[in-house]
This record gives C-alpha cells, structure tokens and sequence, in this order.
C-alpha cells in the first residue's frame, strides 16, 4: 500500500522498479484497474495482454460491450458478436459497443519517501509545534542523553498539547483534501469527508480531557 503513494508503482521485484498504478480517470481521482509495466524509453506503448490481464484498451477488431464491459470481437460492421454473460444471452449482443475508459497513472505524492522518512517528518511537526524535547524523543523511542532526560519528566499536559497539536494537523489535512474533492473512491477516507461534503462547520476534534491517559496516535 505504501510503494505506490512513494513512486507511483507497484509490486517491484527483485530490486527494480516495479508497475505503473493504471487507473480508470473517468471520475475523479480514479479508480485502480490494472498494474502495467511502464513503457520502455523510445518505444511505443503497447498495453498488455494474456490470460488474467485485464482488457482495457481495444485492439483490432474487438471492443467493451456496452452492457457486460467484457472486451468481446466484433463483426464486420463494428457491432459486438453475440455473447454470453454469467451463462446467459447478454443483451449487449449485436449494439454498438462502449468507448474505452480513458486511462491514466496516480502521480506519486513524494518521491523517495521511505516509512523511515516520516519518523524525520514527525519530529519536525513536533519541532514546529513546540513539543518539548523529552516528549518528542520519547514518542521516537529515544533517550535524551544527560542532564536534559535526567531532570525532564513528561507530563499529562505535555500529552495533551500533543495531542491537540497531531489532531489540529489531521483536520487541516481533512480540509484540504476535501478542498480538492470531497469524494474518495477509498470508503474509509471518504467517510471522514463526509463532514465537509454535508457542509457542515462543526469542529471533528476528539481530543480527551487533559486528564486522559490514552495512547496518542501517529499520523502519517
């Protein structure tokens, strides 16, 4: 799940680049279709087939019925041949068959970015909230060396200011996702947007009273 956010590919094997994310751009932001091995440099593109390879684009003399999208021949006159779909007539048979799905490939969010890299990214965020450092090194799983972990103790409202500041992070990140669009073809994030998508200027802070003790979260 993490390797097509970090390059745009997927599945790499045996140390080199793995497939190119395809996706189905009919509505935004797309929907995953396939993973196609990216085109080799001065070469044409030429979308893969074989028994299991989804058949996403038409070749010579076939097309996607118009009422089971299975890529099916065609007859002379450009029409689909009759067919079966799940052991029935399809009534796609002998129409006009569909366009095909114009195609595209999910952008990476950060080149070379590692699962590694966002332990750096959090205790920046920590930094620029003004965390203090025997809390911050802690949530890392270091040890503050010397006088500074000797004498420094993290308190429940160092936690609780924390907490507060990783939730502030997580709703901003929330508005500005649904600034760009308030769907997700993912169920559990466009869940979350449904708030912004109602319209609605409540705030969706869960932060426990200051006296609460429960784990705090990562957010990456």
């Amino acid at each position: 799940m993490f390797r097509p956010a970090w390059d745009g590919r997927y599945e790499p094997a045996n140390g080199r680049p793995g497939n190119l994310v395809v996706v189905d751009a009919t509505a935004w932001p797309g929907k995953p279709a396939a993973a196609w091995a990216p085109t080799l440099p001065g070469k044409p593109f030429a979308p893969p087939s074989g028994r299991g390879i989804p058949h996403l684009v038409s070749k010579d003399g076939t097309g996607h019925c118009s009422s089971c999208g299975r890529a099916v021949r065609l007859r002379l006159d450009g029409k689909t041949v009759t067919h079966k779909t799940k052991g029935e007539h399809c009534p796609g048979s002998g129409q006009q068959p569909d366009d095909d799905a114009p195609l595209a490939c999910w952008l990476p969010v950060k080149d070379g970015l590692t699962p590694h890299g966002l332990r750096h990214s959090h205790k920046t965020w920590m930094a620029e909230d003004g965390i203090p450092e025997i809390l911050a090194e802690q949530r890392l799983g270091h040890d503050v060396p010397g006088m500074r972990g000797l004498y420094a103790h993290v308190s429940p409202r160092m936690r609780d200011d924390l907490i507060a500041a990783l939730q502030a992070r997580w709703e901003k990140s929330l508005r500005e996702r649904a600034s760009i669009d308030p769907r997700s073809p993912v169920l559990l994030l466009d869940n979350l947007l449904a708030p912004f998508r109602a319209g609605q200027k409540k705030t969706i802070s869960q932060i426990p009273p200051r006296t609460a003790t429960a784990p705090i979260l990562s957010v990456g």
